[in-house]
């Protein structure tokens, strides 16, 4: 089963972005454009949490060509630069693709989504991190309900080969906190991760088309 390919897309968001990032008729120029390209399956955006000036859009794609396709689409793409300046400044603009390895909508789709970025230390093994950031993910999607987790997903990072991401769906911000404070198992592979990589973690609420 193939699964897929989603472009993580954060900068500077607009004012009228951050005064209401789900207002559908800031985003319905740049959704519908993205709409209609062949192979994008959901878009989503919100603005993060811990920095409340900053946009999130992702863009879920079948396959990263396709996302390419949109690109070399002398018509659409520099409607699509346009547009896309009402929700974001796209001079401070990063960007990234994860070709995730189990369907991630499920945790982009929850009440908040923590978006995990690895960042494998020089020296260290990418496979011994893929091992342990599966393991992470594993033990999140086991955890009892009561713990707020929905969904926990993985992938490699299409642009740098020492950029490993995780996403991660949650009732709210304060059980992902909680968990990781509480249980022991999760709190030492979080370890091990840190000793051979740089963690980020951002969480964001995500409306989505």
């Amino acid at each position: 089963m193939a699964f897929p390919t989603v472009e993580f897309i954060a900068a500077p968001a607009t004012e009228a972005f951050r005064a209401s990032p789900h207002n559908v008729s800031t985003v319905k120029p740049t959704v519908d454009i993205l709409k209609s390209a062949e192979g994008m399956i959901r878009v989503y955006y919100g603005l993060e949490d811990e920095d409340k000036s900053s946009a999130y859009v992702c863009v879920a794609w079948e396959t990263l060509i396709h996302h390419h396709n949109l690109m070399k689409d002398t018509e659409k793409y520099p409607k699509l630069s346009e547009d896309i300046n009402s929700i974001l400044d796209v001079s401070g603009i990063r960007m990234f693709h994860v070709a995730f390895t189990s369907e991630p909508y499920g945790a982009l789709e929850a009440p908040v989504t923590e978006v995990a970025t690895f960042t494998l230390h020089e020296g260290q093994s990418k496979d011994a991190l893929e091992g342990l950031v599966d393991d992470l993910a594993t033990a999140m999607n086991a955890a009892p309900k009561s713990a707020g987790v929905i969904l926990a997903a993985w992938g490699p990072t299409v642009e740098k080969d020492d950029l490993i991401a995780l996403v991660i769906g949650w009732t709210s911000i304060d059980a992902h906190w909680a968990l990781v404070a509480t249980d022991q198992p999760i709190k030492d592979l979080i370890e091990q991760i840190r000793g051979i990589a740089t963690i980020t973690v951002k969480h964001v609420a995500l409306a989505h088309h």
